[in-house]
């Protein structure tokens, strides 16, 4: 799989339909994941200022700490239930 050094909503939707996990928790993320954090690491990457509000990090933080507990709870879920094996 390419991620194209990028994870987009897209990258994240094909990751996670390969290992079976269900898409659906994310799909509310995708414009955050789009415009937020792929923006702002492009901005970064390619010299530029990318200004943020200590608000606006708290909120973007809050959502990436969900995500990730949701994935690392699927992957904790899914290698405990052997669903890896159908």
């Amino acid at each position: 799989m390419q991620t194209h050094s990028n994870l987009s909503s897209s990258v994240l939707h094909e990751l996670i339909v390969r290992l079976g996990l269900p898409y659906a928790p994310y799909e509310l993320s995708e414009k955050l994941i789009d415009e937020s954090l792929v923006r702002a690491r492009n901005e970064i990457a390619h010299g530029q200022f990318a200004a943020c509000e200590l608000a606006e990090f708290e909120s973007i933080h809050r959502e990436v700490l969900r995500m990730m507990e949701t994935f690392t709870t699927d992957i904790v879920n899914a290698a405990t239930l052997t669903a890896y094996k159908s």
